[in-house]
């Protein structure tokens, strides 16, 4: 059971909407930046990009900008644990499909929020992802989804 701050109730829908808006609009910039065709999976090509590891770094990115961000908008409304729990579920989910799926060349330890993850969490490091099989993108379509339900 969610114990809301009194000052967030009447605009508990309200910030519902701005962080599921604010995934959706995390997920269509990395989609955009990363993908040429997001139906077929095509890559884009990064022409001009001098830095080593172009779909690794913005799949950190997203994940950053998604914690910090959209996760960010309700932090004053819910409880630090409940929170914690949906950023902890979100990084687990998207690391696991990009390291399962060999997206990217991702390695969670260069990236400062799914490293920090897995220092917390050492029991569920990228080597025990399981049998998670699920696209990147329907994964991400999913996240956004279950966050708000």
């Amino acid at each position: 059971d969610i114990t809301m701050n009194n000052d967030c109730t009447e605009n508990i829908d309200t910030i519902g909407d701005d962080t599921e808006n604010c995934i959706i609009e995390s997920e269509q910039q990395f989609s955009d930046l990363v993908f040429e065709d997001t139906e077929t999976g095509r890559l884009r090509n990064p022409s001009g990009e001098t830095k080593p590891d172009y779909y690794a770094r913005k799949t950190c990115n997203f994940i950053t900008n998604t914690i910090q961000d959209c996760y960010g908008i309700m932090e004053r409304c819910v409880p630090e644990g409940f929170l914690d729990k949906k950023k902890d579920d979100f990084i687990k989910k998207i690391v696991e499909s990009t390291l399962l799926n060999n997206l990217f060349k991702f390695n969670p330890d260069k990236c400062p929020v799914s490293r920090d993850y897995y220092e917390r969490n050492p029991a569920g490091s990228a080597g025990s992802a399981g049998s998670l099989a699920l696209s990147l993108l329907l994964n991400f379509f999913i996240v956004g989804l279950a966050f708000i339900g």
